[in-house]
């Protein structure tokens, strides 16, 4: 390192300074301005696929939950079928698309 120090000193290469960190700002601001407008369209698509509160209490009325294998018998909903109401891969042991299986004491 050579150790100079470089100072503003007079008037005019402050005004420099300053213009160019105004040019730097107005740069960035247009950037931005650019960037938020190009992926408007994606942002609008994303915020649009989000599902709504009446969405979501429709989708719950429609959730069916077992806490293990004797609550789905309880309820007489066993066996569950993959892909019905309540079937989940924690209840199914064998991983046979069939929960809560009747099951065989030997």
């Amino acid at each position: 390192m050579s150790g100079r120090t470089y100072a503003l000193n007079d008037k005019s290469d402050r005004a420099t300074g300053n213009s160019f960190l105004l040019t730097v700002a107005i740069a960035c601001c247009v950037f931005a301005t650019g960037m938020i407008a190009t992926h408007w369209t994606a942002v609008r698509s994303t915020l649009k696929s989000i599902p709504t509160i009446s969405q979501l209490s429709k989708t719950m009325r429609n959730f069916t939950y077992y806490r293990d294998c004797a609550a789905a018998r309880a309820a007489g909903a066993a066996p569950i079928m993959r892909g019905q109401p309540g079937y989940r891969r924690a209840l199914d042991a064998d991983n046979d698309g069939i929960a809560c299986e009747p099951y065989v004491e030997w």
